[in-house]
């Protein structure tokens, strides 16, 4: 399923909130952004093993990145990578 853009969430926070609110996104399957950063982009910390992502791109992170309220996401699918980026 492709991330649906609506953002009801998001949204809906701000609205209860204000706009100075930010998240932690943790979740288990890494997202295909993840592994861009390690094949990419300069990391920090270890990434001994592979990135095992979902080959669908969701547009998740695009939509957290353009909403500006998650600072942070999380994943625990890769067991012995331990990096951030």
């Amino acid at each position: 399923m492709l991330w649906s853009g609506k953002n009801e969430e998001s949204l809906k926070i701000k609205e209860e909130h204000g706009t100075n609110v930010h998240h932690l996104a943790y979740f288990h399957i890494p997202l295909p952004e993840f592994l861009n950063v390690v094949n990419d982009e300069k990391i920090h910390g270890y990434s001994p093993e592979e990135v095992h992502c979902s080959v669908m791109n969701t547009g998740f992170f695009a939509a957290a990145k353009n909403n500006g309220d998650i600072t942070a996401m999380f994943v625990g699918h890769d067991h012995n990578n331990d990096f951030g980026g």
